[in-house]
């Protein structure tokens, strides 16, 4: 039997699947979202191993990660970067503080049918908007696994990468992880017809730069 659990074991940058930037989950076994949405494995998981690189990515360039296998229990799905705050780097920041933002979101599809936007899914890319300041982040993946569970169990990793050739802008809201999602939400709502239609995705609004 499947379980709920995939991993993500590489970034995607620069046309390229790089596993060096990845801070690797020491095992598959998903974050219970009813237990531990308020714990601080919710910013890069489960005890992950540290990384060994931090790689240059040019604003307003495709950013993201590779599961393994694949999407195969719907729910919603995040990507999100959080900035390094003054006295450390990409490889010592623990992910604490109010400095992430979210750059994109999917969730369902309801034509020609319904269909979570991830499902099946290997790779889940977006862009990093152009306007985003130069400096180092955590790229974070946060996938919200309903199907199997009618409460999330989440999937999430970050990859360590330095922006390049950004703009001046203000991302706004930020938020910190732990604290950016309730387990309440109406798009954690789930039964055997499917989630709440009009559907929600959870926590903040993407910035778009």
């Amino acid at each position: 039997m499947l379980s709920s659990a995939i991993t993500w074991p590489a970034l995607i940058a620069n046309d390229a699947q790089i596993k060096t930037a990845v801070r690797q989950p020491r095992n598959d076994i998903p974050v219970d979202g009813d237990r531990l949405i308020n714990d601080n494995v919710m910013r890069c998981s489960k005890d992950p191993q540290p990384a060994s690189e931090t790689v240059n990515v040019r604003a307003g360039s495709v950013v993201g990660f590779t599961a393994n296998p694949i999407i195969f229990y719907g729910g919603p799905t995040a990507m999100y970067l959080g900035k390094v705050p003054s006295g450390f780097t990409a490889s010592t920041w623990d992910g604490s503080g109010t400095n992430w933002f979210k750059i994109a979101h999917w969730g369902v599809v309801t034509e020609p049918w319904f269909d979570w936007v991830t499902l099946r899914g290997r790779n889940v890319t977006t862009t990093i908007p152009t306007n985003t300041p130069t400096g180092e982040y955590l790229l974070r993946v946060e996938h919200a696994s309903m199907e199997q569970h009618q409460r999330p169990k989440f999937l999430i990793s970050c990859a360590q990468i330095r922006v390049t050739n950004g703009g001046s802008g203000n991302p706004t809201p930020k938020v910190a992880i732990p604290g950016h999602l309730k387990v309440t939400e109406p798009g954690f709502t789930y039964n055997s017809a499917g989630p709440l239609l009009p559907y929600q995705i959870p926590g903040p609004t993407p910035w778009k730069g």
